[in-house]
């Protein structure tokens, strides 16, 4: 069985260290993130800048990869956020 997954914020370090090695493995990557310049992936099946804080665009972006690929095996999400002020 293929193995499909899709990064959520594959533009940080975490994240194009991750698809590197899902596609040394032979395995699909969809790669999805706010912003995906500089990311040049030899292997990627799929790629969608979409703003990972608004979870419509970022259901329709995986349903998309989900299309494209065939199915969705995994999910990692990389993204992070930081406080910079009290709760």
């Amino acid at each position: 069985m293929e193995q499909n997954v899709a990064i959520l914020a594959a533009r940080s370090t975490i994240g194009q260290v991750l698809a590197r090695s899902l596609v040394a493995q032979g395995c699909g990557v969809a790669l999805l993130g706010r912003h995906l310049d500089g990311v040049e992936l030899q292997g990627a099946a799929y790629s969608s800048e979409c703003d990972l804080t608004d979870f419509p665009a970022v259901e329709q972006a995986v349903g998309e990869a989900c299309d494209v690929m065939g199915g969705l095996t995994g999910l990692v999400n990389c993204s992070g956020s930081m406080m910079l002020k009290p709760a």
